[in-house]
């Protein structure tokens, strides 16, 4: 019996140290594992790194680039402002002299007063631009007429739009004045009105099919609270599944477009109007913008 006892405290011991032992090579196969997790996790991790920190330096080159190009255009642009006003101004002169003289008929007396008027604009637009910051846009130095600026983005787009046979339509309304670079408040209309523009020239056999003319429509309106512009167009619309980024990144219908008028009517409409602007649009049926001004 006692040898009994003792084969079975033997056995008992055995089993637990092989048990033991095991689970010790059990945890250890575990640990193996999870260092060969870790390391191979640590390997991807490292790879983002790499990848990321290469992607950040093109970016800082490509900016950097960016802006050494954009200060060489500013240097550029000095001597540019002062080599196109001498001639302006001299075609004004020019021109008014024309004008003055007798023996015209009213419709060249007509043309000559839009040209007149066209080229002083042009003077006060390049004094704009060379004079105005970022800061100076923000103040109240600057007052522009939005019927003023429509009627002079809808003359200049006019005869544009007689050659590709599309009408632009403006409502008449009084005068609104509104706190912006006179510049800035054209720059923005005129990127709203020849986009509805070209938006009716690309639909012109869709026009010539179904027997219709494009149109543009521009009209605005004041209360108490807002000023509201609407520019609003038959032409070939906007993808639906683009609708909602053409103020963010770049796009455009058109072979030779930047894409890139949408963001600046956006920054103008965000940061010195503090207003809105929103776009509904149907494929082959037209778009309404709007653009709304806190008064």
């Amino acid at each position: 019996m006692e040898y009994a006892g003792y084969a079975l405290i033997l056995i008992f011991v055995g089993t637990i140290a092989w048990l033991s032992n095991r689970e010790i090579n059990i945890s250890i196969e575990q640990a193996r594992k999870s260092e060969k997790l870790l390391a191979g996790e640590r390997n991807i991790f490292e790879d983002i790194m790499r990848k990321r920190t290469k992607e950040l330096r093109a970016s800082e080159r490509m900016r950097s680039a960016e802006l050494e190009k954009n200060a060489r255009f500013g240097e550029l642009s000095q001597g540019l402002f002062h080599d196109l006003m001498n001639p302006l101004s001299s075609l004004t002169l020019f021109v008014e002299n024309m004008g003055a003289r007798l023996g015209h008929s009213s419709e060249t007396k007509n043309m000559l007063e839009k040209t007149i008027a066209a080229s002083r604009r042009m003077e006060s637009f390049m004094n704009s631009i060379r004079h105005a910051t970022a800061e100076a846009t923000k103040t109240n130095e600057y007052y522009a007429d939005l019927s003023l600026e429509l009627g002079t983005v809808c003359d200049l787009l006019d005869y544009k739009a007689r050659m590709a046979g599309v009408k632009i339509v403006m409502d008449k309304f009084e005068s609104f004045p509104i706190n912006i670079n006179p510049f800035r408040l054209h720059q923005l209309l005129l990127n709203l009105i020849s986009n509805a523009l070209d938006a009716c020239i690309a639909s012109r056999e869709r026009f010539e099919r179904i027997g219709i003319e494009g149109v543009v429509e521009v009209s605005a309106a004041k209360d108490n609270q807002k000023i509201e512009i609407i520019i609003k167009d038959n032409g070939c619309g906007i993808p639906k599944d683009k609708i909602d980024e053409i103020f963010t990144y770049p796009f455009t219908t058109k072979s030779k477009g930047t894409g890139i008028g949408l963001i600046t009517v956006k920054k103008i409409v965000d940061g010195e109007l503090h207003g809105t602007i929103s776009m509904k649009s149907k494929e082959n049926e037209g778009t309404v913008c709007t653009v709304t001004i806190p008064t």
